[in-house]
């Protein structure tokens, strides 16, 4: 399967398409489903692990990635959006939060 071509944007860009596509309300609700990926234990919350995360659309399509430090009782620190795929291009945030 080809890769998709991918565009580099701002965190500001790529948090307002989160708003305005409603990806947080989404991933919330559980219209999209949520699949943790890449745990490493987290650098700036003790007994916290770092995630990657993929949202996929209920036909298992990928639309969107995160990132997701919660700690072992499941309890939520940071989420950050990490890309989002639009008309069959993936923007992608450029810089580090």
């Amino acid at each position: 399967m080809p890769r998709v071509p991918t565009a580099a944007v701002s965190s500001q860009v790529l948090n307002d398409l989160f708003e305005e596509c409603e990806i947080w309300a989404k991933i919330k609700d559980g219209r999209l489903t949520s699949t943790f990926h890449s745990g490493i234990r987290s650098h700036n919350w003790p007994d916290a692990t770092s995630f990657i995360v993929k949202h996929s659309l209920p036909d298992g399509k990928h639309v969107v990635t995160t990132h997701c430090v919660k700690d072992d009782h499941g309890t939520v620190f940071h989420w950050d959006a990490k890309d989002i795929l639009l008309d069959g291009i993936r923007l992608w945030r450029a810089e580090s939060r």
